[in-house]
């Protein structure tokens, strides 16, 4: 596993040179600056020499060194890794002492793998472990000096920990396609246990508006009284009515409706009557009761989930056809008597011209 590391320090030292010179440069051009307070300028500085600092590092000189000094990519094409330069950047070789780094034999043992190792990057796009530890690669060494053993994940799920792949290698985007896929079942698994969760709240909250409205003439909520709540039994009951009327997700949220001391019963104390819930309690101080009993008028916000349905085939592409018909080969003469064609060739082909074409 190797990186710029430090070829791309000694780059940013020169980076950071060539932003100096800019900046002095362009400060130097203008008269704004030697006529205010030096100690409040810096700001304004970067401000308005932006673009010359731009233009001094983003040089592709400077982007494509660290690659080059990293052995990523070689000089003269920009294209083929380099051995040599790939192994000077491994921390675990740099060593004069022979009880630290890699012996000799294990050294050239790496290099003949390293054509192997390569078609693998080729073909799959990333080198694993496995196929390191399988060659029989050492062990990463970590600052202490010792074996890494642990694994750094190499899948596509861990993408902020990997070492270097071809992002647009076809394997690679067989494994990203496969994660997407995976990723929109388990999605559609989830949102049917949060459909199907919600659909029974929903549920037992009607069959508790029908057990308080069979209590009232009226059969309307708003005329439920507080001991009319507090005669609902089991207490989940209660959460299920607050539920369907206080969230709009899947989990009844204790900890939001609970008061100042943490706790949320179905009554402030044992034995506790409906009057004294009704003239006790509060916001600070609350109960299942009472909250089931002030939101009775409420509007229910917990509503029903669709099932969207789950699509994971492959985006297969459009094609159409703009002409069908009998196949004529074109002789060369006939292209040249079609002066559109010639015209074109005239404007994008640069040395294309015309001559007078005689027959007999």
């Amino acid at each position: 596993n190797s990186g710029p590391g430090r070829p791309a320090i000694l780059n940013i030292i020169e980076v950071e040179d060539a932003a100096k010179a800019a900046l002095r440069s362009c400060t130097a051009s203008s008269s704004v600056f030697q006529l205010r307070d030096m100690k409040t300028v810096y700001e304004d500085k970067l401000k308005l020499c932006l673009p010359e600092l731009l233009e001094a590092t983003m040089k592709k000189q400077h982007i494509k060194k660290s690659f080059v000094e990293a052995g990523m990519v070689d000089e003269e094409t920009g294209m083929v890794p380099v051995f040599d330069r790939l192994i000077g950047t491994c921390k675990r070789w740099i060593s004069s002492s022979v009880d630290i780094g890699i012996p000799k034999i294990m050294k050239q043992h790496c290099r003949d793998q390293f054509q192997h190792l390569m078609k693998i990057q080729m073909n799959e796009g990333q080198i694993s472990y496995a196929d390191m530890d399988e060659v029989g690669i050492p062990a990463d060494i970590g600052s202490n000096g010792l074996e890494v053993l642990k694994w750094r994940p190499f899948g596509p799920d861990a993408e902020h920990l990997q070492s270097a792949k071809t992002i647009n290698a076809a394997a690679q985007k067989r494994h990203r396609e496969d994660k997407r896929r995976k990723k929109i079942i388990e999605d559609a698994h989830r949102g049917e246990i949060e459909k199907n969760a919600i659909d029974a709240i929903l549920a037992r909250n009607e069959s508790v508006e029908r057990e308080l409205k069979e209590k009232k003439e009226s059969r309307s909520l708003a005329d439920a009284t507080v001991a009319d709540f507090l005669e609902l039994k089991p207490a989940s009951k209660l959460e299920d009515f607050i539920h369907a009327r206080k969230f709009e997700g899947q989990t009844f949220q204790r900890a939001k409706l609970a008061g100042s001391d943490g706790k949320l019963n179905k009554t402030r104390y044992k034995g506790q009557s409906a009057s004294s819930i009704e003239e006790s309690c509060s916001i600070e101080e609350p109960c299942l009761v009472w909250l089931a009993w002030k939101l009775r008028t409420n509007d229910v916000v917990l509503k029903k989930r669709i099932s969207a349905p789950v699509s994971i085939s492959l985006q297969e592409p459009d094609f159409i056809v703009s002409y069908a018909g009998p196949e004529r080969m074109k002789t060369p003469s006939d292209f040249l008597r079609d002066q559109s064609w010639v015209d074109g060739w005239k404007a994008m082909v640069k040395g294309v011209g015309s001559v007078t074409m005689v027959t007999n």
